[in-house]
């Protein structure tokens, strides 16, 4: 795991486990990180300061193969993750009617981010 500064940029979190796939949440990383940094790339030539922080979450913090193979090493666990501005799922690689029981402790972290209000 990515040690933690402090919190000087909104934190998006990205929640992330074995069953989503490489490209949607690495994408969705990169969407995040540029917000701030590329246009002043484009536009003079230089990176401009990021505005947003995104992190890879998961249940432990331990890194994890997606559903399509690639290997993902997390920035954090639910329980050391910073406040989030916003919190956002992937996609999910599981049968449509198919048991949530096996993300207990996600489902609870995401509850509780709503209803301090993130």
């Amino acid at each position: 795991m990515t040690e933690i500064e402090p919190r000087d940029k909104a934190i998006i979190a990205l929640l992330a486990g074995p069953d989503v796939t490489a490209s949607t949440l690495f994408g969705m990383y990169d969407i995040f990180g540029s917000a701030g940094r590329d246009w002043e790339l484009l536009m003079h030539g230089r990176p401009g300061e990021p505005l947003l922080k995104p992190l890879i979450v998961s249940r432990d913090g331990g890194g994890f193969r997606t559903a399509n193979g690639a290997w993902v090493e997390p920035d954090v666990a639910l329980a050391d993750c910073p406040a989030p501005l916003a919190v956002c799922v992937p996609d999910l690689m599981i049968a449509p009617g198919a048991s949530l029981a096996s993300y207990v402790p996600e489902i609870a972290w995401l509850r509780a981010c709503q209803e301090s209000g993130r």
